[in-house]
């Protein structure tokens, strides 16, 4: 089936007395609207009748000027008689041609004849959403590819995502539609989406630049209050109380369009328009899990915010339900990748399986993901403007014509893994994960012993808070306030009672751990000076963590009283070696109570980590294995003391972490995870069976701009994660991406095609600069833990290693091409130079 436009003729639609009038007058007349057919209405020829409604009908046609096809909507004479008829149908072209965008239907020309008035729009070849959610007739079924009465979740989210963006368009231009339901959404083969059908739209009083521009031959039609105009199941409250509307209403009707291609049935049913009227104002639809299991939560609470019936406590912006939306598509994409990508080792070389049934958890606190692109803010300025506008403010190292912008984001994701089978030693073989965060913002997680809690911090807006997850029903409780802190991380105390955290003031550095009841309260002071994530002896009354002292030249293991008396080291490092500490970083206790687990940087022939065991009694150490990472950050033991996990990145790798297990009976390491992302911290249930771990993705692309004219800025890149992009002399770039799996130095055109790889070291090639006169390309080089300043040609040969030390980072050349100025970790990340022969 072809069609352009959904009309009016669907059950439930509000029909005034006029259509009445005409509808007799046409059935009187035995009125054929299939005479039409042949005859030329100005340029455009009617080839066949698609559809009617009680604005008028809709034809197929054919542009003879430009042979193209046209949908062309007619307004017959017999209703022009009626002057608001003529003006709503005059305003839908006005409204709808005021917008440019891939999702709304273009309007090529409004014109009158002798014989009616007439739109010319965009002939789509698709269905209507209403047919997509309808089983097709037999002779139909070479369309069930988009025909399906029960979408799946990710064609829901896609569709959504894109009439979402068409009506951020429209709100943008100061344009209300009035009336988005089934019908009036157009589904193509290749799933594009198209909105259409503007002849309720309403143009509200702040008007877009882009609109006021031509406002003076704009006919702007006000609805009068206590009119009521639109499909009464998809009418926002106010709109069905014949009150004044606006945005809010197209995302309450959004918000039923949603709930209806999820469940197969409106939220809002009745027999008549009178009782759907009802249930408007009145009811409150059933829960999406009535009809479907696996729908996330979070796609619940979206909807749900949509159709608050107050539309003070709805979405306040389509923009904002816009970003929720994307921000969940990409979240079950990423998970679906996982899915198909993660293949996690455990012993004897056999895969780690995952259950049918996984399926992604939201939550009622779930906001956004960060960006996996320039998306524009909710002031009207793209990210892109304001980077070039950042740019333009401090211009050191702005290119004349222009700059290359790389947009990067760290996507995180809170998991836990159950291991079902509760072994006494891990196997790791059958293991499901549920995702428990959407936002992209939570950090930082940990466990109760119980399985009952996870506590994580959220970062946005440049504050950090605390929160708290009661996993059995996914409700989340704010126990600390945003603020502007950092959080190092936190750890429930053994009972469950309290939750310890460490924190420090952005402006300063001093680290304090804190202590707060598990359901909020007031937190209390416990000790500063601790550096590290806490852990507790099995008994509950001691604590241990790592302290760095004054001008970085001692680190500690200290152990304390949990009130923070009787402090004493048990263990200590020199300079350059470490005990590691830092965010989601710190030792953890044995659940024997005699031992305790740190991680530990040496710099014996290059920095790496590892694993030690001291004794709670005496300090004594061993080392658990001789396994070497390139960096190594939290440890949390097994419940019956076997071995513990860490997450951890592996030597020679381009630092992506993943969790290991470590047996602690002859130091045997065996890879758990085995995906393209990296976790963040670890912690266990008493009994092994559920681990909570943050999972990060590297999301970046190049964009390209004038520096003249932000606006137009241009992506030309997609997939892996790309940074430190570099102009060459000759206008290509070369930057830094782990597209093959590594993070390497390629170079590619300005537009993006003809990406070639010009490095290929084991470790990662980061940071890289083209020097002035373009030969050389300078990067840093890591691996074994130590980071140096390379040279090489700009076609990938020559390589040169230009400095020695253990940690060197960040090269830029100096204007003349003769020195490398880097940052240099091993005096305390000051400024260092080095010539560019090495």
């Amino acid at each position: 089936m072809a069609t352009s436009a959904a009309l009016d003729d669907q059950p439930g639609h509000v029909i005034d007395a006029l259509e009445l009038e005409v509808a007799a007058q046409m059935l009187a007349e035995d009125y054929q609207s299939e005479s039409l057919v042949g005859r030329l209405i100005s340029h455009y020829k009617i080839l066949a009748l698609i559809g009617r409604g009680g604005m008028g009908e809709v034809y197929l046609a054919q542009d003879t000027k430009l042979k193209r096809s046209v949908a062309l909507k007619l307004l017959l004479a017999e209703l022009t008689r009626d002057e608001d008829r003529v003006r709503r149908f005059e305003q839908e072209a006005c409204a709808a041609s005021a917008l440019n965008h891939p999702n709304i239907l273009t309007i090529y020309e409004i014109g009158q004849t002798d014989f009616a008035h007439f739109i010319a729009t965009e002939y789509i070849d698709g269905i209507t959403l209403r047919a997509a959610l309808t089983p097709p007739p037999l002779h139909l079924a070479n369309e069930a590819a988009i025909s399906n009465k029960q979408m799946k979740i990710g064609e829901v989210l896609d569709m959504a995502v894109q009439i979402a963006s068409a009506l951020v368009a429209a709100h943008g231009a100061g344009i209300v539609h009035r009336d988005i339901k089934p019908e009036n959404i157009m589904v193509r083969a290749d799933a594009l989406v198209k909105v259409l059908d503007f002849g309720l739209a309403k143009l509200t009083e702040e008007q877009s630049s882009a609109v006021n521009t031509e406002a003076s031959t704009k006919r702007v039609f006000n609805t009068a209050q206590g009119v009521v105009l639109g499909t009464p199941r998809y009418m926002s409250p106010e709109q069905a109380r014949g009150l004044p509307v606006n945005a809010r209403t197209d995302i309450w009707s959004f918000g039923c369009v949603l709930y209806e291609m999820v469940a197969g049935c409106a939220p809002f049913e009745g027999a008549t328009v009178s009782d759907q009227i009802a249930a408007v104002l009145e009811r409150e639809p059933l829960p999406l899990v009535r009809y479907r299991e696996e729908v996330p939560a979070e796609l619940q609470r979206i909807i749900s915010k949509a159709l608050r019936k107050d539309k003070e406590e709805r979405y306040q912006t389509i923009q904002d339900m816009a970003v929720d939306l994307r921000s969940l598509k990409q979240e079950l994409e990423f998970e679906a990748k996982l899915e198909r990508t993660t293949q996690p080792y455990s012993s004897g070389g056999r895969s780690l399986a995952r259950s049918d049934s996984q399926r992604a958890v939201g939550t009622a606190a779930e906001i956004t993901a960060l960006t996996r692109a320039v998306e524009t803010s909710r002031t009207g300025t793209s990210s892109a403007e304001y980077l070039v506008s950042e740019i333009k403010r401090h211009k050191r190292g702005a290119m004349i014509a222009f700059i290359t912008l790389v947009i990067s984001g760290i996507s995180f994701g809170l998991y836990k893994l159950i291991n079902a089978n509760k072994p006494a030693a891990p196997s790791f073989e059958t293991m499901k994960i549920a995702k428990l965060s959407f936002t992209g913002k939570a950090t930082n997680a940990a466990i109760s012993l119980d399985g009952r809690y996870v506590v994580h911090t959220v970062d946005e807006g440049g504050e950090q808070s605390l929160w708290i997850r009661q996993v059995a029903t996914l409700s989340t409780v704010k126990i600390v306030p945003p603020a502007e802190v950092v959080y190092r991380g936190a750890t429930f105390s053994p009972d469950g009672d309290y939750v310890y955290y460490v924190m420090f003031e952005r402006n300063n550095l001093v680290t304090t751990l804190y202590q707060v009841p598990v359901l909020g309260g007031t937190p209390r002071r416990v000790i500063d000076g601790v550096d590290s994530v806490v852990t507790f002896s099995p008994d509950g009354k001691h604590l241990a963590f790592v302290r760095n002292y004054a001008d970085w030249e001692e680190t500690a293991l200290i152990v304390a009283n949990t009130d923070g008396t009787g402090e004493q080291k048990l263990a200590t490092r020199k300079q350059p070696d470490s005990l590691k500490r830092g965010n989601a970083i710190g030792p953890a206790w044995s659940p024997d109570g005699k031992t305790i687990a740190c991680v530990v940087r040496g710099f014996a022939g290059g920095s790496s980590d590892t694993v030690i065991e001291v004794e709670v009694e005496g300090g004594a150490e061993k080392s658990l294995t001789s396994q070497r990472w390139s960096n190594a950050g939290q440890v949390a033991w097994l419940g019956n003391g076997s071995g513990l996990i860490i997450a951890a990145a592996a030597e020679q790798s381009s630092g992506v972490s993943q969790l290991w297990y470590v047996s602690r009976q002859g130091g045997r390491v065996h890879r758990v995870t085995n995906d393209p992302n990296s976790y963040q911290g670890v912690s266990l249930t008493k009994d092994f069976s559920t681990l909570a771990t943050v999972q990060s993705e590297r999301i970046s692309d190049v964009w390209v701009a004038s520096m003249e004219n932000s606006s137009r800025a241009t992506q030309i890149t997609s997939g892996s994660g790309k940074s430190a992009a570099s102009w060459t002399s000759d206008g290509r770039i070369v930057y830094s991406s782990n597209a093959g799996g590594n993070d390497d130095v390629w170079m590619m055109n300005a537009d993006g095609t003809d990406q070639k790889q010009l490095t290929t070291h084991p470790g990662a090639d980061r940071h890289p600069s083209v020097c002035s006169g373009g030969r050389y390309v300078v990067f840093t080089y890591e691996r074994a833990g130590s980071s140096n300043i390379w040279r090489m040609d700009l076609n990938g040969g020559n390589l040169k290693q230009l400095t020695n030390g253990r940690s060197e980072r960040f090269p830029l050349c100096s204007p003349d091409g003769q020195w490398v100025i880097f940052q240099n970790g091993t005096n305390k990340g000051s400024a260092s130079k080095v010539s560019i022969d090495g």
